[in-house]
């Protein structure tokens, strides 16, 4: 009776780490800020972001309670009024809308480590103007990879950063960044795909 007990504790200590996420308060300057988390299969989800309104710039680690940072959940910064946030190089996917209206946002940059996104990740982020691709890109792909931005809310981007790294740039790649000013073509860029820019 007492195994039976004991297990069926910890199942429910699973699942309200899911449903429940875990707040872990850290200090930057001075400034008290959480970042709500969970655990899933062996790596962390960030589900929500608090801090006070003076906190414009936050690092979000690459390992919290012993696990690396693979996600940011769907919505987990909407609407907060951030200016630059520093995504680790753990991360794997991005949630739906985890940005979203996040309206004083002026850059973004992607971790090599990134695999896939949700829609309307950046969606209504009116500031947004540079995105960088970190150190360890080789291939930038269509877009619909990131799903940075949707119909309604075109993309504002006018400086893209591209690392030495890039070897090809795919097809359509940026098509639909129509306001784009500036990109630097790495001198190891190989391939630059049919429509790329257009």
């Amino acid at each position: 009776m007492k195994r039976f007990t004991a297990a069926f504790a910890a199942i429910i200590m699973v699942i309200a780490a899911v449903i429940f996420p875990i707040p872990v308060q850290a200090e930057d300057d001075g400034v008290t800020y959480t970042l709500y988390h969970h655990a899933e299969n062996g790596y962390i989800v960030i589900d929500g972001y608090e801090g006070h309104p003076d906190i414009k710039e936050l690092t979000i680690p690459p390992e919290m309670d012993g696990l690396p940072v693979e996600e940011i959940g769907k919505k987990a910064f909407l609407g907060k009024d951030l200016v630059t946030i520093h995504l680790p190089d753990t991360l794997k996917r991005i949630g739906d809308s985890a940005f979203e209206i996040c309206a004083s946002m002026t850059s973004l940059t992607l971790p090599s480590s990134l695999e896939e996104c949700g829609q309307n990740v950046c969606k209504a982020c009116v500031s947004l103007k540079t995105i960088i691709f970190a150190d360890g890109w080789t291939d930038i792909e269509y877009m619909p990879m990131f799903e940075l931005f949707d119909e309604h809310h075109p993309c504002n981007v006018t400086k893209v950063v591209l690392p030495d790294s890039v070897q090809v740039i795919g097809d359509d790649a940026f098509a639909d960044w129509r306001n784009l000013q500036e990109i630097n073509l790495p001198d190891g860029l190989q391939t630059i795909g049919r429509s790329a820019f257009e």
